[in-house]
């Protein structure tokens, strides 16, 4: 059951075209890293990292403010 639910999971992450949402996807369903490392955009790969392995210092590493805000309340 687990196993059929993950790759539902995985099928409705490919479905998105963006390749860094895509990737995006895949980390926090799955909670597989290497999926945030595959992330072009640094923000964006300091928030996947930081909601993988839930730790706020990934989000110092963010430079927009925003998206530094999304990581924190994430986190908590």
């Amino acid at each position: 059951m687990v196993c059929a639910n993950a790759h539902a999971q995985s099928a409705d992450c490919n479905a998105i075209k963006d390749t860094d949402k895509q990737n995006y996807c895949k980390a926090t369903t799955s909670g597989k890293p290497d999926f945030c490392g595959k992330i072009s955009n640094n923000d964006t790969r300091n928030l996947c990292l930081a909601k993988v392995h839930n730790k706020e210092s990934y989000c110092k590493g963010i430079s927009t403010a925003k998206v530094k805000e999304r990581c924190l309340q994430s986190i908590r």
